[in-house]
């Protein structure tokens, strides 16, 4: 078809030009109409997927944890039999040590953190001459302003139950045990004041989150989370060593090997705090490294979706052009039956003229028969009848159908969106694409029978469909659309007549060129609008339907049909039910009517118009895509088999 075809032209100028216009969805379409490949084709740099407002609702992850509320354990204790072998194989148990006060042989993080307890119990014995002069030392230690800057460090920041985090345990302990050296003091006040200590303990809530987290699988974090282990036994032995040395011995033996003293004790800090940010650089290439595995496989997605949404844009506008050529074809071909019909009765007239009248015995032969001219009948004086705009102030000029859409659009953060996305999925199945394109009537059944969805109030993902479908077919001067929730009529009130007085009142305002003289030739509106019966309401429905222009499509969506199907409802409901299936069934030669039931679960009773036929469409056997919903997105391919 050429780029400057009747019908492709106008369309494609429709769907660049006039949607837009019609609701901000429209806006910012990611392809465009390509002359030469006279199809929509991507446009560069935009990507098919849902706007920045979408909310993710039953997808959003889980915010980070505290890292006081961290459950590492499970990790460190996977990996304890592996970390004491190697410590085994790089530390020797004192041999002077008893068995109580050695950690080589502990099986798990709680004999170790036992044994570190027992040794520091050991070390602030209250009884006895050794143990008040060691109390006067603490204290006087304690007192020594170097240190009071990381005892306050210390006791500010480390969790209240060490073992939870074996590391800073080991560190709290280290701390404990520094105190008894003055020149230690200073040097771990230097080293890790500021920027070394006070960064260590949320240093280490980070890589307790990668350990426990997010990263327990991977072998790189595993082998540094393994170092850092043994570097934090090395810690404890070296704690438990020095609490449970003698006070005298370790006094002096500070004062002659003070440099070998400081050491220890700082080193361990020291490996601590370097085994951590080498762990938590670990983190960072394994985190750089899935960044870029996840960028890859969504941009393979992305390029998927789009290559998607392209192919419906093309599919559905395609699927309107072939609606729309079906539509004017049918009307040429009565048009020229109507025109052979017309001329085959003037001719048959014409021939009755001009041909001899026989003989008739009464009268005499060749004397013509009088003829006998009846004077023309007064005509009558024409009756008045009621104006369209005044039929819809008398049935009310409601707007509930607009009510309706807003609440439904409203909720829709409420649905999840996987659910949404799914749903999105009907207008590329071939049972909705038959439905569109057919010139004739149609109607089709989608049911989200099993699996069910999220709903709200009555609505589901179903209703969000249907209030999407109107905005874009509502939007044609050849399509007329109505629509019901069911949903939204249930606990108000609501019955069949509302639904009938509804329909009714939209179809006077989408269509304004009804002949009032002749509905009210056929149906005394006066009498319709006081007693308001079903059947005549229905009467009424039936007539402007089959009164609209035969260039006209008319929509009809009434969504969560099995709500009706209640006892309560359903006496009411089913005469118009019924009545909106017939329209569907309608001759070729009358208005075309698309007649679409949405309902979740699927219904017992209606189904059986649709059975037969195999006119139902089960949303949970549609394709389930892990991408955002998008309203943009729905509306360029539905509007692209509308428009074109």
């Amino acid at each position: 078809m050429a780029p400057n075809s009747p019908i492709l032209q106008p369309a494609v100028s429709y769907i660049d030009n006039r949607l837009p216009s019609v609701h901000p969805m429209f806006t910012d379409a990611p392809v465009h109409y390509d002359e030469t490949a006279l199809q929509f084709v991507p446009s560069l740099g935009t990507v098919a997927l849902g706007g920045a407002g979408d909310n993710l609702v039953g997808v959003r992850p889980p915010p980070r944890p505290e890292w006081t509320t961290l459950r590492a354990m499970t990790f460190w204790d996977t990996m304890f039999a592996d970390a004491m072998g190697k410590f085994r194989s790089k530390v020797d148990a004192h041999e002077k040590r008893a068995k109580q006060y050695i950690i080589h042989n502990a099986t798990n993080w709680d004999e170790v953190y036992t044994i570190l307890e027992r040794a520091r119990s050991d070390y602030q014995k209250k009884d006895g001459v050794v143990g008040w002069w060691q109390r006067g030392r603490r204290k006087a230690a304690d007192n020594v302003a170097p240190f009071l800057g990381a005892t306050a460090i210390a006791s500010k920041m480390a969790p209240e139950d060490p073992i939870s985090t074996p590391v800073l345990g080991a560190v709290g302990m280290l701390l404990d045990a520094v105190k008894q050296a003055a020149s230690v003091r200073k040097k771990v006040a230097e080293t890790f004041d500021g920027e070394g200590f006070e960064n260590l303990i949320p240093i280490f809530s980070d890589v307790e989150l990668f350990l426990g987290e997010i990263f327990h699988k991977d072998p790189n974090i595993h082998k540094a989370a393994l170092e850092l282990t043994v570097t934090t036994l090395t810690a404890v032995d070296r704690t438990v060593v020095f609490y449970i040395s003698n006070e005298l011995f370790r006094g002096g033996k500070a004062i002659v090997m003070r440099g070998e003293y400081e050491k220890l004790l700082v080193e361990s800090l020291t490996d601590i705090n370097t085994k951590s940010k080498r762990l938590l650089k670990e983190a960072d290439k394994s985190h750089i490294h899935e960044a870029h595995l996840y960028s890859e496989q969504g941009r393979k997605l992305m390029g998927t979706i789009q290559s998607s949404v392209v192919h419906g844009f093309n599919q559905f506008g395609s699927m309107l052009t072939e609606h729309t050529k079906r539509v004017d074809i049918l009307i040429e071909q009565n048009r020229k039956s109507q025109a052979a019909i017309t001329y085959l009765m003037v001719e048959n007239e014409r021939l009755r003229f001009t041909s001899p009248a026989p003989s008739s015995p009464w009268h005499p032969p060749f004397m013509p028969a009088t003829s006998f001219v009846q004077a023309p009948l007064p005509l009558p004086a024409p009756a008045s009848h009621m104006s369209q705009e005044e039929l819809q102030m008398a049935l009310g000029m409601s707007q509930t159908d607009l009510d309706d859409m807003d609440y439904v659009r409203s909720k829709k953060c409420g649905f999840l969106q996987r659910e949404r996305l799914q749903a999105e999925q009907i207008i590329q199945q071939q049972l909705f694409s038959d439905w569109v394109v057919s010139a004739s009537s149609s109607k089709l059944l989608v049911q989200w029978e099993a699996s069910l969805p999220r709903t709200i109030a009555d609505l589901s993902p179903l209703s969000l469909f249907c209030a999407n479908l109107e905005h874009v077919l509502a939007a044609r001067d050849r399509f007329v659309c109505i629509q019901w929730f069911c949903g939204r009529h249930l606990r108000g009130g609501g019955d069949s007549k509302d639904m009938l007085m509804s329909l009714i009142l939209q179809l006077l305002r989408e269509h304004s060129g009804f002949d009032m003289h002749a509905l009210s030739q056929r149906i005394d509106l006066p009498v319709l609008l006081e007693s308001r019966d079903t059947d005549g309401l229905i009467q009424l429905l039936e007539w402007l339907v089959l009164a609209l222009p035969r260039t006209v499509t008319l929509f009809c969506l009434i969504d969560g049909v099995v709500l009706y199907e209640r006892p309560e409802h359903w006496e009411g409901a089913e005469p118009v039910l019924l009545c909106l299936l017939q329209l569907a069934n309608g001759s070729p030669n009358e208005t075309t009517v698309k007649v679409l039931f949405t309902s979740t679960p699927g219904p017992s009773i209606v189904r059986g118009a649709f059975e037969d036929e195999r006119l139902i469409i089960n949303v949970e056997t549609l394709p389930h895509l892990a991408v955002a919903s998008s309203d943009a997105r729905f509306a360029r391919e539905l509007g692209e088999e509308i428009e074109m």
